[in-house]
């Protein structure tokens, strides 16, 4: 296992998807999202929210939790979003950065926010794509959805299940005020983005790292601390959380930090970055095998 001291990124950033909306703001509700970062010999996990995902925001929320000065290369950000469409969406299996980024800013052409705005984008592109069999209740899904059991980005029901308006709050969000990427995709090269001095983002499955990291095949929240202090202990690493009980009494922040905690353990064991076979335009979820 690698030396915590010579992991490339020093901050882990979890956020938890959600698409619904506050009314009184008429805009999505905040995001439930956890830290875990390094104060010397020991791993912090601060849990809090995020207004929105953009570059800013993102910035302002880990400076103003570590007060520490940090480069952005040195972040990594797990998210509960899709990040990717089925290689049916693609006339090309040499997919660039730049291409997913428009598809991703697409979802500025609506005014709207929430689940029908979502579903009536996400139908229009299905629509688009003339190499996908249009029938009731069939949708694409990507290679890792399938290895995964993860619902499509397509998939509107049950309600329960739905990414949907979840990812496409935050493609709309992260890319309204950037027209080129303000991030490194995994699994993308990280040569794909040049040498510039950004965060790299990875797309997770909550449902996937509770059962691989903590070894609980559901998200029984009363077992999360338990579960989270045993795999620590095993990995030699020190974790002091700053509000334990949230991540019982929350479904939301419980799923944030399991993101962060998981980009950590992930890239302890040497798995977060690793080399990823795939097409590039599906992308893929971190920590499925």
């Amino acid at each position: 296992m690698a030396n915590p001291a010579s992991l490339p990124f020093r901050y882990y950033l979890g956020i938890d998807q959600t698409g619904s909306i506050d009314p009184k703001r008429k805009k999505p509700r905040a995001f439930h999202c956890a830290l875990a970062f390094r104060e010397k010999s020991v791993w912090r996990l601060e849990s809090g929210t995020l207004s929105e995902f953009t570059a800013t925001s993102v910035s302002n929320f880990v400076s103003q939790t570590t007060h520490q000065k940090y480069r952005p290369d040195q972040l990594a950000i797990l998210i509960d979003c899709v990040l990717g469409l089925p290689e049916l969406f693609w006339t090309s299996h040499k997919v660039t950065p730049q291409m997913l980024w428009e598809v991703y800013r697409s979802t500025l052409s609506s005014p709207e926010w929430g689940r029908e705005a979502a579903q009536v984008f996400f139908s229009k592109l299905w629509d688009s794509c003339p190499r996908v069999a249009k029938a009731p209740g069939l949708f694409p899904k990507r290679v890792c959805e399938i290895q995964a059991g993860a619902s499509s980005v397509f998939q509107t029901y049950p309600f329960q299940k739905n990414i949907q308006t979840g990812t496409f709050r935050f493609w709309k969000e992260m890319t309204r005020d950037e027209s080129k990427p303000w991030f490194k995709q995994w699994p993308f090269p990280q040569n794909a983005y040049g040498k510039a001095s950004i965060p790299t983002v990875f797309e997770t499955y909550p449902s996937l790292l509770w059962q691989e990291l903590w070894g609980l095949p559901t998200r029984n929240r009363t077992r999360l601390l338990t579960a989270i202090n045993q795999t620590f202990q095993k990995s030699q690493l020190t974790l002091r959380m700053n509000d334990r009980a949230l991540l019982v009494k929350n479904a939301d922040a419980a799923d944030a930090a399991t993101s962060a905690l998981g980009g950590l353990l992930l890239q302890k064991q040497g798995m977060l970055t690793k080399n990823k076979k795939c097409h590039l335009g599906e992308g893929w979820i971190v920590g499925l095998k």
